[in-house]
């Protein structure tokens, strides 16, 4: 017959190690929480390793000006649904445009406001725009894509709200 005495320390023996388990979970977890402009960063290529963290990269692109706004609640004792608000444009070659709007479907250019993407541009010659944008959208209108295919230009927005 078991005392007390052992059945408490058959309970710690099974609680302890799971409870280090669930609390080395949500240790190891890495936020990608984050509010960040490229205009913070110093180069081409820390740009695009950045927003390569939180959008998928359709193709290769040379470079890229973003806002990033990222809260991620998936950490902690109770998770929860993350937000963000994630604004790009993106120079690349002009015949990989395309592969940005494949899952999308195209609306008219004037059906979209696309004044937070011309406000990322620098006011740079390779990143100046003259045709007028293919405009698609994801079905839930989370995301919208606009594509200037001439300049090799991609605006990209992805929201959670």
């Amino acid at each position: 017959m078991l005392n007390s005495r052992t059945i408490t320390l058959r309970v710690l023996a099974i609680s302890l190690p799971m409870l280090s388990i669930l609390i080395a979970g949500c240790r190891s977890h890495t936020s990608l929480t984050t509010h960040q402009k490229s205009s913070q960063m110093s180069s081409d290529a820390k740009k695009i390793a950045f927003l390569s963290r939180y959008l998928t990269m359709k193709s290769e692109i040379e470079a890229a000006e973003f806002t990033v706004d990222y809260e991620d609640n998936s950490g902690g004792w109770i998770p929860g649904r993350s937000d963000w608000d994630i604004m790009a444009v993106m120079k690349m070659r002009p015949r990989d445009t395309g592969l940005w709007s494949q899952t999308f479907y195209k609306i008219s250019s004037d059906e979209q406001d696309l004044s937070w993407g011309m406000s990322l541009l620098p006011p740079e010659d390779r990143w100046r725009v003259e045709s007028r944008p293919q405009v698609f959208v994801a079905g839930d209108r989370t995301a919208t894509v606009a594509v200037f295919e001439p300049e090799g230009i991609v605006f990209k927005r992805v929201k959670s709200r």
